[in-house]
């Protein structure tokens, strides 16, 4: 197995950027089984409403990783199990989440079930104060959002459960996400696609949207004017619009050869979040392409990130 060799380290804006060598298409490891499989997170709700439970061998309470596929994958997808599977060996919980394929229903979904974590607590040793997200390309998107969101009830009207204060978000992991960030990502043709696929609006309202999105800063979304309500609406399911110097830290994971969503993405938003004051790490991947290469350095990457995010309890 060839493993990824760090080769160089550098600062960007403040973002800690690290640029990995040759990589293995996976780790080799253990495939584990769920201790709890399709559990309904809104009862009743649709197929897709249901979560994965990995619980470790360790004593309770647990740190949990709440983890959202990219679109059109599913939550017990194989690179999804062996990063549960990394999770569990370092004696952390990890919940996998399917959810519905649309905008917002799929951010609905998301902040509901990080309301299950927060509820089923006690009945399955979790640590509701030590929370983490993990996502893949849309799953980026939904593991930010939940991070930097500052109102969660916007996106909870279905749910049985609610968010308590202690229930934050403590870190993100972002591999490819699709982060909307508007230089680099919402600019593109391909953003059009995406959200005529991932939501109920028009394609001229979107390219609307998306042009006024892209034309006004981020940090004006909020109460800009030249914002339409439905640009505005838009504007709430992506992390940019909530960000703010308190959010949680991020470590942003992508590769250089991806064609789908485009490297400088995740270094234009990592750009944002160190000029707002957030903590961030950048991960760039020689040769890897839309897809998540869990190599021992990778795996390293990730257990530091979150012994430092879950050991910060401010």
């Amino acid at each position: 197995m060839l493993l990824a060799k760090r080769s160089c380290w550098r600062v960007v804006m403040g973002a800690c950027v690290c640029c990995w060598g040759a990589l293995a298409l996976s780790a080799q490891q253990a495939t584990p089984e769920a201790t709890l499989e399709n559990v309904r997170y809104v009862p009743g709700g649709q197929a897709r409403q249901v979560l994965d439970v990995y619980l470790p061998e360790a004593e309770p309470p647990y740190p949990v990783v709440v983890m959202f596929p990219g679109s059109g994958a599913g939550k017990a997808d194989a690179n999804m199990i062996d990063v549960a599977a990394h999770l569990v060996e370092q004696g952390y919980a990890a919940v996998s989440v399917d959810y519905r394929q649309r905008l917002p229903e799929a951010l609905d979904d998301a902040t509901c079930a990080l309301a299950w974590v927060a509820a089923n607590a006690d009945t399955y040793g979790f640590d509701a104060g030590r929370l983490a997200t993990f996502g893949v390309s849309l799953g980026g998107q939904l593991a930010a959002t939940l991070a930097t969101g500052d109102e969660p009830e916007l996106f909870l009207e279905h749910c049985p459960n609610r968010l308590p204060n202690r229930a934050r978000v403590k870190g993100v992991i972002a591999f490819a996400g699709a982060l909307g960030e508007p230089d680099t990502d919402l600019a593109l043709p391909s953003a059009r696609a995406f959200y005529q696929t991932f939501s109920a609006y028009k394609l001229s309202i979107i390219v609307n949207s998306l042009d006024r999105l892209v034309r006004t800063p981020p940090d004006e979304w909020r109460t800009s004017r030249a914002l339409t309500a439905d640009a505005r609406t838009i504007a709430q399911w992506l992390p940019l619009y909530w960000l703010d110097a308190g959010d949680p830290p991020f470590l942003l994971i992508h590769g250089l050869s991806d064609a789908v969503i485009p490297p400088a993405a995740s270094e234009r938003f990592a750009e944002r979040l160190a000029d707002a004051g957030v903590d961030v790490e950048l991960v760039l991947l020689p040769g890897a392409e839309h897809i998540f290469p869990l190599t021992p350095d990778v795996t390293a990457a990730l257990d530091l990130f979150l012994e430092s995010a879950f050991a910060d309890d401010t």
